[in-house]
């Protein structure tokens, strides 16, 4: 083997590491993107974009410190609240809790419970005001004639 044979070679072999460290570096930062977009902390908002279309694929495209360029259409990518989406994807967004249901039917009457204990006697309520007279009641009976008394002193 010639040199210029080893120094292609070589070269291959630099270049290829080259581009692995570089897409290595792009994934992680990538990875730390998506780790990073959650909820809006006070809606509670989870906000994220999908591809409308797929990329053209490329050979080898890296770009450092953001997202690889290759997409595929409905892919999914969480984002940070306000952040806005790439021109070939669109935005949707969901709460972590669902609106309120409709109320739902009446349910079976339920058994009867057993009977509780008595409870404490209430407070003494407050006077009420005085009736109306009543009307004059009939004359009732002639009593029973009493029985004859002493006689009385002299005078």
């Amino acid at each position: 083997m010639g040199t210029s044979h080893r120094r292609a070679r070589t070269g291959r072999r630099t270049r290829k590491a080259l581009v692995i460290t570089i897409a290595s570096v792009g994934f992680a930062a990538a990875a730390g993107t998506a780790f990073a977009a959650g909820p809006d902390p006070e809606t509670g908002v989870i906000t994220a974009c999908y591809a409308t279309s797929s990329s053209p694929k490329p050979i080898v495209t890296v770009t450092v410190g953001g997202n690889l360029p290759v997409y595929n259409k409905g892919d999914v990518r969480l984002v940070d609240p306000g952040e806005a989406c790439k021109s070939y994807e669109a935005p949707f967004s969901w709460n972590q809790q669902g609106e309120k249901g409709d109320t739902g039917e009446q349910g079976e009457q339920g058994i009867q419970g057993v009977q509780g204990e008595k409870g404490d006697t209430g407070e003494q309520g407050v006077q009420g005001e005085k009736g109306d007279t009543g009307e004059k009641g009939d004359t009732g009976e002639q009593g029973v004639q009493g029985e004859k008394g002493d006689t009385g002193e002299q005078g």
